[in-house]
């Protein structure tokens, strides 16, 4: 966290795209050395690894210490280091590229004798490597035969990958406080999980600081005030799509665009500036009930 510090009292707050690049290139090498070797069969000590990942993604999003942490991962595109660890370009790699060697290979030999010793129910890496599998919030199954060839750890690997977004969109699925950001899943032309910045709404449970009329949610915030103006000012424009949609859909039909991501962006900013303006409007009966 010093460096982050550092960092923006030298250049300002640090984006979350270079912040990506920061922590892959000096975080990251890290919290995955040796992982290849040193499996985590232990969720205590994995904890101790967890914690400065989301200490660096909550700093670098802005987001307070208790902040759920499916948004860390959504948001950025990185993956939970129990994850990282287990799969990417790591641990099941390494296994399918010692399957891969030739049979009179040292490797491949020392590989093949650690499945059989995981049939024989006996200590090996092969048996601690199946229990990584079924200790993930959604168990990966994964026998023996799975892990002799490429191809079969290939399919493991995606496994753990649907493991992982499952795992994360349950976790927004379930919170009500991120209703927005559900059914967003989404991939660059690499498939990696795409990226995006963080950007902070509102959502206190209160009446509108505004117009003490409706609560003041992301969807009041963003859209009621401008679309209200623009069909005030342009009747005849056809709207057909707010008519029939609730203002929740109309929202994530826009943050789902993405054509229309910075300028969304940009104008998303504007409004909570604007709002930032007016201090948050308090009910008079609030005060009655603390006196």
């Amino acid at each position: 966290m010093l460096l982050l510090d550092s960092l923006d009292r030298r250049l300002g707050t640090l984006p979350p795209r270079e912040g990506i690049q920061l922590y892959m290139a000096r975080v990251d090498p890290h919290l995955i050395s040796g992982c290849e070797v040193a499996l985590d069969v232990t969720s205590r000590l994995v904890k101790k690894l967890e914690k400065p990942q989301l200490r660096f993604l909550r700093r670098l999003l802005g987001l307070n210490p208790r902040s759920m942490r499916a948004v860390l991962f959504t948001e950025t595109g990185l993956l939970p280091i129990r994850y990282r660890r287990a799969t990417s370009i790591i641990v099941l790699h390494h296994a399918k590229y010692w399957a891969h060697l030739p049979d009179d290979h040292y490797a491949h030999a020392a590989y093949m004798e650690s499945l059989r010793l995981s049939t024989q129910d006996h200590v090996s890496w092969a048996a601690d490597l199946r229990s990584v599998l079924g200790a993930f919030p959604i168990p990966v199954a994964c026998p023996e035969s799975a892990l002799e060839s490429a191809e079969s750890i290939d399919a493991v690997i995606s496994a753990v990958e649907s493991s992982c977004e499952q795992t994360m969109q349950g976790e927004l699925d379930r919170a009500a406080r991120t209703y927005l950001l559900r059914k967003r899943l989404e991939r660059d032309d690499k498939g990696n999980l795409r990226t995006s910045g963080s950007i902070k709404f509102l959502g206190h449970g209160d009446s509108c600081r505004f117009c003490q009329m409706e609560v003041e949610d992301e969807t009041h915030a963003a859209l009621v005030y401008f679309l209200r103006d623009v069909f005030g000012l342009r009747p005849s424009l056809p709207h057909s799509s707010v008519q029939t949609q609730s203002a929740e859909d109309f929202l994530a039909c826009l943050l789902l665009d993405q054509a229309i991501t910075s300028r969304m962006a940009r104008y998303v900013y504007d409004m909570l500036q604007i709002f930032e303006t007016q201090a948050m409007w308090v009910p008079p009966e609030h005060f009655n009930l603390i006196g």
